[in-house]
């Protein structure tokens, strides 16, 4: 997500940090239930994977796995969201 945030905010402005947290936000809400309660946990609430895998009844290593989908995830829906609003598109 930092290489997509960079090369497409290079020159980043108060309105181009307001859109990459719209855009953010909107991905994030389409995730399943269970991955964005996931990515909370983990990036806001800053628990480990072992910690987050409690709640869950998995394992660290499943939750680090699920973690890895749901950042693929965003950066595919952020790289589609930024496309659709590139001019000429």
């Amino acid at each position: 997500m930092l290489e997509w945030k960079s090369s497409v905010l290079a020159e980043e402005t108060s309105e181009d940090h307001q859109r990459f947290l719209d855009f953010l936000n909107d991905c994030l809400s389409q995730l399943a239930p269970t991955g964005r309660q996931v990515f909370d946990e983990y990036y806001f609430q800053r628990k480990t994977a072992d910690e987050v895998g409690l709640g869950l009844n998995k394992g660290g290593g499943a939750i680090r796995m699920m973690l890895v989908r749901i950042r693929r995830a965003l950066l595919k829906c952020l790289n589609r969201k930024q496309n659709l609003t590139e001019p000429g598109c």
